[in-house]
């Protein structure tokens, strides 16, 4: 496998890895907000059934929001420099963005106030055998050695470019 194939693939496993982590994470961080409204709230408790199946619905409609937001991201445009933490990488804070609505609207389909419940954050943790961070730098570093390989072709088509112009001025 040539060095742009492998970080090619690389940057692909990553990106697959770190989709199916957040795409569970926004399934938990929902149902658990939404869990943490209830317990809160006044309501009667024979509400619970509904209210967490309403939670395991918009946590389901959440994490496919998600995966399909990362799918769909310019990974291969990204500028990264050194060791990025998650938050720092657009399509991740997107993600984050797009978990914290589906919980807060989730609480105010249900009425339940959202009061509690503190903002969303990129998890640090381990879920499914996986850790963001980690995934992150396996990213970045795909990202920087695919940004170098390009750049590296980028020269030599110039410098190749530049020898046809002398080898036609030669020999005109």
């Amino acid at each position: 496998m040539t060095d742009g194939r492998f970080w090619e693939s690389s940057l692909t496993t990553a990106i697959e890895a770190i989709v199916t982590l957040l795409t569970a994470d926004a399934q938990a961080h929902v149902v658990s907000t939404m869990r943490e409204a209830f317990v809160a709230d006044d309501r009667p408790l024979g509400q619970a059934a509904a209210l967490k199946a309403q939670a395991l619905q918009a946590g389901a409609a959440a994490g496919t929001a998600v995966g399909e937001t990362l799918r769909q991201a310019p990974w291969r445009a990204l500028v990264v420099a050194g060791d990025p933490k998650p938050e720092d990488l657009p399509p991740l804070a997107q993600a984050a963005e797009i978990i914290q609505g589906a919980a807060n609207a989730a609480l105010e389909a249900a009425g339940l106030s959202p009061e509690g419940s503190g903002p969303y954050r990129l998890p640090r943790r381990f879920i499914d055998g996986e850790n963001l961070p980690q995934l992150v730098r396996t990213l970045s570093k795909s990202l920087q050695q695919l940004q170098a390989l390009d750049a590296q072709r980028q020269a030599q088509d110039a410098g190749a470019n530049r020898a046809a112009r002398r080898q036609a001025w030669d020999d005109a």
